[in-house]
C-alpha cells in the first residue's frame, strides 16, 4: 500500500490536469513557479505550482483549503465532474480517487520532458529526435535570417559572432499549424558542447505570433560559447532578449545564458555551474524581464546561489496564506535578514521612494531566538512586491560575496528596446530628409 501510495502521490499533478481536460491559459502571466489553467467543460480555473511537492490553488475562494495539498485532493473534489465541498474527505472518496489515480498511473504514459511551452507537441517522434547530433543541425537560411531581421529586428550578422557561433541554427522541425513556419532553433548544450535539446521559434503570420517549443532530453538551460575569459555571466528568460541585449550593448567579454521557460531545480543548478566555472571573479548580470515574473526569476536565482554556498544555513522560501515567508536560522553562521531588511529599505529609498513607506507598513519581520522570519506579501500587490524583490536580491548576492547586476529594460524586456531603438531611428532618418 505504501508503494502504491508513493506511486501515485509523484503522478505529475499538471499532466494529470492536462490529461482530464485543462489547458492553459496562455493569457495568464507567466510565473517561474505556477501555471494557471481552465477547464472549457466545467469552468473550473486552477493554478498549480509546477515544482517539487506541487500544491494547487483553486480561484474559487470556497475551495482554496481543501484544494491545497496533493493530487489526491485535487482528484477527491473533481469526482465525477462535482466539486465537492467537503472540507476533510471521507474514506470512501479517498478510495475512490486513489483508485482512479492507481489505473491512471499504469496505463498513461507521460511526455513531460517534452512539453512544449505553449501546447503539447503533437508532430514529432521524441525518440527519433534526441538521436539528432549537432551536425545534424544546419545553418539558417535566409528565411530564418529574415526571421530575426524583420520579426525580432535582430541583425543577423550576430550569428556569426564568436559568443553565438553554432548556437543558433536552422530549425529540424517542421511545423503542423496554419500561416505557421518553423523559422530557427537555439541549441541547447552541457558545458562540453554535448547536445540536450532545442528550443525552437514559429512565426505566425496571420495572428502574428511567436510561438515557442521546447525540446530536450534533460531540463536544461541554454548557455552562449565562452570566448577567452568571459567578465560577465548574463542570464535572461530568453535567448532573443540575450541577443537583443547584445545588439544594444555589444558586451563582447561576456557569457549568456537563458532560461527559455520556467525556472526548475535542474536549471538553477545549471546555471550555478556556468557561474563556478567562469571563476568567481565574473560579475553576474540579470537581464530578466522588468516586471514581477523577471524580478521573481532573479529572486530564485539569489536564494538558490546562496544556498548551494551555506548548505549549513540555507534561506527556506515557503508560501503562508497571501506571503512569501523567507526563513532562516539565528544559531548558525549566514544571512542576517535583519541587515537585509534595512538595505532594502535604502535602496527603495534612492530607487522607488514612492514605495518605500508601503514596504515599511506591509513587511513583517519577526525575530526569535532560533530563527529569523521575513514575510512579503504578494497577492495583488505584483507591482509592488517587485520593488521589494529587486533590493532583496541585490542583498542576498552581496551577502554571498557575488558580484550582481541588474539591468532591466525600459520596456518589458530586451527585444522590445531594441525593435523601440530600430524604431527611433527610423524615424530619425526620414525627419532628416
Amino acid at each position: 500500500m505504501n508503494d502504491a501510495l508513493n506511486n501515485v502521490l509523484n503522478i505529475n499533478l499538471l499532466e494529470y490536469a492536462y490529461q482530464r481536460g485543462y489547458t492553459k491559459l496562455l493569457s495568464a502571466k507567466e510565473s517561474a513557479t505556477w501555471v494557471s489553467l481552465k477547464n472549457p467543460s466545467t469552468g473550473d480555473h486552477i493554478r498549480i505550482k509546477t515544482k517539487s511537492n506541487p500544491m494547487l490553488y483553486n480561484n474559487n475562494d470556497t475551495n482554496l483549503n481543501q484544494d491545497r495539498g496533493n493530487i489526491i485532493n485535487f482528484v477527491i473534489n473533481r469526482l465525477e465532474s462535482n466539486i465537492t465541498q467537503n472540507p476533510r474527505p471521507d474514506k470512501e472518496l479517498f478510495k475512490r480517487a486513489f483508485t482512479l489515480l492507481k489505473s491512471y498511473n499504469g496505463d498513461i504514459q507521460f511526455e513531460s520532458r517534452f512539453e512544449s511551452v505553449n501546447q503539447k507537441i503533437k508532430n514529432l517522434d521524441i525518440e527519433e529526435f534526441v538521436k539528432l547530433k549537432l551536425a545534424n543541425l544546419r545553418d539558417c537560411t535566409i528565411q530564418s535570417k529574415e526571421y530575426l531581421k524583420n520579426i525580432r529586428k535582430i541583425n543577423p550578422e550576430i550569428l556569426s559572432n564568436p559568443i553565438f557561433l553554432n548556437k543558433i541554427k536552422e530549425s529540424p522541425v517542421s511545423s503542423t499549424e496554419p500561416n505557421s513556419l518553423a523559422n530557427i532553433c537555439f541549441v541547447k548544450t552541457e558545458l562540453n558542447g554535448t547536445l540536450t535539446g532545442i528550443v525552437t521559434q514559429y512565426h505566425n503570420s496571420k495572428e502574428k505570433t511567436n510561438v515557442k517549443r521546447v525540446y530536450e532530453e534533460t531540463d536544461n538551460i541554454w548557455i552562449s560559447n565562452r570566448v577567452e575569459q568571459p567578465k560577465n555571466f548574463i542570464y535572461g528568460e530568453s535567448v532573443i532578449d540575450c541577443l537583443s541585449h547584445y545588439e544594444i550593448y555589444n558586451a563582447k567579454s561576456s557569457c549568456y545564458a537563458s532560461f527559455e521557460g520556467q525556472t526548475s531545480e535542474e536549471k538553477l543548478n545549471k546555471l550555478y555551474h556556468v557561474y563556478q566555472s567562469l571563476g568567481l571573479k565574473a560579475t553576474i548580470t540579470s537581464i530578466t524581464d522588468n516586471d514581477y515574473n523577471g524580478n521573481n526569476y532573479d529572486m530564485e536565482t539569489a536564494v538558490y546561489f546562496y544556498n548551494k554556498n551555506h548548505a549549513e544555513n540555507p534561506i527556506n522560501k515557503t508560501l503562508d496564506n497571501d506571503c512569501i515567508k523567507y526563513t532562516i536560522q539565528n544559531h548558525l553562521k549566514g544571512i542576517n535578514i535583519g541587515e537585509i531588511v534595512e538595505k532594502m529599505s535604502l535602496i527603495l529609498k534612492l530607487e522607488a521612494p514612492h514605495y518605500h513607506d508601503y514596504f515599511k507598513n506591509c513587511l513583517k519581520l519577526i525575530q526569535t531566538e532560533k530563527e529569523t522570519i521575513l514575510f512579503v506579501p504578494y497577492k495583488n500587490n505584483e507591482q509592488k512586491v517587485s520593488h521589494f524583490l529587486k533590493p532583496l536580491v541585490q542583498a542576498i548576492h552581496f551577502a554571498n560575496d557575488i558580484k550582481f547586476f541588474n539591468h532591466k529594460s525600459k520596456n518589458k524586456d530586451w527585444n522590445e528596446d531594441l525593435q523601440q531603438i530600430k524604431k527611433n531611428q527610423q524615424q530619425s532618418k526620414r525627419h532628416s530628409l
